[in-house]
């Protein structure tokens, strides 16, 4: 009967300590969101497409990279595929991006990636996608995630002008 009780005590320490290191590490994982608007703006006398990404945690973010793509839908035997070209950024890196703090003047905690591809001319049907994949690793514990923000309709994601300033993820 004592052996009993040992690996029962066994088994339910084991579950309620895996249950407590899972609720930690979800705490301590990269927080971002990412606008669900491209913006379209004119800068010395170029066309610049932006994609705005918040720093959701309280923690700084290191190592935050950005990839992002248009998806084609082309058909070949057996049905639709999707082929992907890149979309070249004109930096997909950063090596820090703060905490998220509404006292910080400077927004440090939010970041633009920026494209002088022509979206609107290279997105040309219904069925294509832009894509962008977001990495990050919390600056405390370590660990990474990836974030994907899908825009699906030129017509409702692609806006004219800038992100506004700070929290929020709209343009104006």
């Amino acid at each position: 009967m004592q052996i009993w009780l040992g690996v029962l005590v066994g088994v339910v320490s084991g579950v309620v300590s895996s249950t407590v290191f899972y609720i930690l590490l979800r705490g301590l994982q990269p927080k971002i969101e990412i606008s669900q608007y491209i913006a379209r703006v004119e800068r010395d006398d170029c066309v610049y497409y932006d994609f705005k990404i918040i720093n959701g945690s309280k923690r700084p973010l290191t190592d935050v990279r950005a990839h992002a793509s248009l998806a084609r839908q082309i058909y070949a035997q057996g049905g639709p595929v999707f082929q992907t070209d890149l979309i070249p950024l004109i930096r997909d890196h950063y090596f820090e991006l703060g905490a998220r703090n509404k006292d910080d003047q400077r927004a440090d905690y939010a970041l633009r990636f920026a494209t002088t591809s022509d979206l609107q001319g290279c997105w040309s049907s219904d069925t294509d996608h832009i894509k962008l994949r977001i990495i990050a690793t919390d600056s405390v514990s370590g660990f990474s995630k990836a974030f994907v923000q899908e825009f699906l309709t030129k017509r409702n994601c692609i806006v004219e002008g800038l992100h506004e300033f700070g929290e929020s993820l709209d343009v104006s």
